[in-house]
């Protein structure tokens, strides 16, 4: 529902941005000026053709269709950019390695831990442990 999608895109801007962030983007939106949050990818994850169908938040965890896709393609290709592989020969590893994700962080640690790496900090989720956990 339209709802239900508001608060996912209310979660996801709460767990990656602080009040004075979010101040910041409404003045720069008004101001007409770059805005620093992507907004289109919180739209993706949220208001999605899979997300506005119903079904495609885990109302349990909070995670996505649209966030499980982006994961398990981005792992592909991380490890496939590491080892020289093909991306398709890291499917099944990424998929063990969302479960395991899905089943030790909630959607807000993982959005924390993937806004970290983005900015190049340190993050709660060691993706090399879980890497040989899925091996």
């Amino acid at each position: 529902t339209f709802e239900s999608d508001c608060l996912c895109a209310l979660k996801l801007l709460e767990s990656r941005y602080t009040e004075a962030d979010f101040e910041k983007y409404a003045e720069d939106l008004v101001a007409g000026r770059p805005t620093g949050i992507d907004m289109t990818e919180i739209s993706a994850a949220c208001f999605g053709e899979g997300a506005a169908s119903g079904g495609a938040t885990d109302t349990a965890t909070g995670y996505t269709d649209q966030v499980r896709e982006a994961f398990v393609a981005a792992c592909e290709t991380s490890a496939a950019n590491v080892s020289g592989s093909e991306a398709s020969n890291f499917t099944d590893q990424c998929n063990c390695m969302l479960r395991e994700v899905e089943s030790r962080f909630t959607y807000e640690e993982f959005i924390a831990a993937d806004t970290a790496m983005r900015k190049g900090e340190a993050s709660n989720i060691d993706f090399t442990e879980l890497a040989a956990f899925c091996q």
